[in-house]
């Protein structure tokens, strides 16, 4: 469906992109902003992308983002237990706060802990997600080493539709929610949406008693509005909201209550050659953990961007842009030797097409309160062999700032760590043939002084953090088809990730790899079937505890009653196998959900 100017407006604050994310295709007239911060072709995209839309979430009934994330190349998901329970996620061997989460364009990884507990976030709620594979420290900054995951909840289209969905499953799981958008006016255009899960969940820990089941609830609210105020001007605000619990095991039953917001606007200047955004955003995370340690974090972030592209002519593009932004810890629990600090950014980029060669460059400067000055860069090539098939290759550093809990926890901190840095390099090939698609990425880490929490050597220790070196080498090679009556995507992933003392990083298994095909009948119903395999790994930085390797299976079907009515239905774990991504903490078991929408 071609997008209205209107359409186009509101996605612009929200980094828009359509694909198939399976297979990392790419398309002329797909447009994507989150690699470079402007709007281009994703085929002009040089570093690994991967869109999942709304369609992708719904063809596989994902519940979480996590869910979703699973299948995604150069992803391991490390989880302690089900819906709700802390979660990791670790892009081409790199720790999970050295990936950069976006929530409409905005930063969500915590001040305090460094990254985002994505199983908090609900499939319900998001409209696309785009996934960048290596550095763009040099666009967004800090956290942004091992690239980027944007979450987006803006609808796409500005088509009018409202639509009831719920469904029950294992577990006394149960969602109620609603979806409404569309135009208000010939200029003005608005979306909402509500949702509320809920389950009892299962036993999590490990030698505790089977009945000590561990919940969960979230309840969303997602709503915007945008105004097309003239040919050239338009605006947008927007708002999520979500509230909660989760139940967790740590020396008995605790529950975390949890609250975060995130409110943001921009005005958008767009002509034929030059774009400019001006935008703001608030977030605030509250959690409160009881009764067992009990802990209170409340953590504030102001942000603050101006984005300029001048279209110099159809070869070359140029970019510049400034982002501020203040993030604080107000109301916790745990007193910290400093609880604010602010960076200042400043960055430009190029993007030019010569002949068959495609270049893009950027580069960085960000001014930090708390840790000075650091300068980043990328530069990247991709050269078209032949119409069906191209190389690129990429460098780029990175670097990510110690978080509140690094330096000043009491007891565990330490004060005197360094930021950690880092270079990349990746070189890669792709092609297409007819309905084929493929990719074949090859890609090289160096990290100075990584940011690594160990554990204590005897029970009554603490956890303490320290930096330390770390190579990183991996490959990643993927394939999708797609034919009338069949989607088929796989990825098969190689990361070996160590640290100066040889050790594997922990949670990160050597071999990966995730195979998804969904058949279509007519467009009445459609199954598709998903296998993960996560092969052994160690759970400790030590390398002293070891988790086999694991092979699961999920199924879901769509049912199309009436053209307004759908059911469906999805296993997960079909085969009930047992495992552990975490030591101690259980896999979620089989189980299944039944689930039904009506659009009008």
């Amino acid at each position: 469906m071609k997008k209205s100017l209107l359409a186009a407006t509101v996605a612009s604050l929200c980094l828009p992109s359509f694909a198939s994310f399976a297979a990392d295709t790419t398309s002329d007239d797909v447009m994507v902003v989150t690699a470079n911060r402007f709007e281009q072709a994703q085929a002009d995209v040089i570093t690994p992308i991967t869109v999942v839309t709304r369609d992708d979430i719904e063809l596989e009934q994902a519940k979480s983002l996590t869910d979703i994330l699973r299948n995604v190349p150069g992803i391991q998901i490390g989880k302690s237990g089900g819906r709700g329970q802390a979660t990791s996620v670790f892009m081409r061997g790199f720790n999970s706060g050295d990936t950069l989460i976006l929530l409409n364009g905005l930063k969500l990884n915590s001040a305090s802990a460094g990254g985002y507990d994505l199983s908090t976030i609900p499939a319900a709620i998001i409209e696309r997600i785009d996934i960048i594979r290596g550095p763009r420290a040099a666009m967004y900054g800090s956290d942004a080493i091992a690239g980027v995951i944007n979450i987006i909840t803006v609808p796409e289209s500005d088509v009018t539709t409202h639509q009831l969905f719920g469904g029950i499953g294992g577990d006394n799981y149960s969602q109620i929610g609603w979806r409404s958008s569309g135009k208000l006016n010939q200029n003005t255009f608005g979306y909402l949406s509500l949702n509320r899960e809920y389950t009892d969940g299962y036993a999590v820990k490990v030698g505790r008693p089977k009945n000590e089941r561990l919940g969960y609830e979230v309840k969303s609210l997602t709503g915007g509005l945008s105004h097309q105020f003239s040919d050239t001007v338009s605006g947008n605000l927007q708002l999520v909201y979500n509230d909660g619990y989760s139940e967790f095991d740590s020396n008995g039953v605790n529950t975390t209550d949890l609250e975060s917001y995130q409110y943001a606007g921009n005005l958008k200047y767009q002509s034929d050659s030059l774009s400019s955004i001006f935008t703001l955003g608030h977030n605030k995370d509250n959690t409160y953990n009881y009764p067992n340690w009990p802990a209170r974090y409340i953590t504030l972030r102001d942000n603050a961007s101006w984005v300029n592209s001048i279209s110099v002519n159809n070869n070359l593009q140029l970019n510049s842009g400034i982002d501020w932004i203040k993030e604080s810890i107000k109301g916790s629990s745990t007193s910290y030797i400093k609880d604010s600090r602010i960076n200042k950014g400043l960055f430009f980029s190029s993007q030019g097409n010569i002949k068959n060669f495609k270049l893009d460059s950027s580069i960085r400067l960000d001014d930090n309160s708390s840790y000075g000055d650091k300068v980043t860069w990328n530069l990247a090539m991709a050269y078209q062999l032949v119409p069906s098939m191209s190389v690129f290759a990429s460098h780029g550093t990175g670097f990510k700032a110690p978080t509140f809990n690094d330096l000043y926890t009491e007891g565990s901190g330490n004060p005197d760590l360094k930021p950690q840095n880092s270079q990349s390099t990746q070189l890669g090939l792709k092609g297409h043939t007819g309905d084929l698609n493929w990719q074949l990425v090859g890609y090289h880490s160096i990290i100075d002084d990584m940011i690594i929490w160990y554990n204590p050597t005897d029970i009554t220790g603490s956890w303490f953090v320290d930096n330390t070196d770390a190579d990183i080498k991996g490959a990643e090679f993927i394939v999708g088809l797609d034919t009338d009556s069949f989607s088929h995507s796989f990825n098969i992933n190689y990361t070996d990730a160590q640290d100066d003392m040889g050790h594997q990083l922990a949670r990160r298994a050597k071999w990966n790899a995730n195979w998804s095909s969904t058949y279509f009948y007519n467009d009445i119903w459609d199954t598709t079937l998903q296998l993960n395999y996560l092969g052994k790994r160690y759970s400790d930085p030590s390398n002293h505890i070891t988790l086999p390797s694991v092979v699961l299976a999920n199924i879901a079907v769509n049912y199309n009653v009436t053209s307004a009515w759908q059911v469906s239905a999805r296993i997960d774990n079909l085969f009930n196998k047992e495992y552990q991504t975490v030591d101690t903490y259980r896999g979620q078991e089989r189980i299944g959900f039944l689930n039904t929408k009506y659009k009008f």
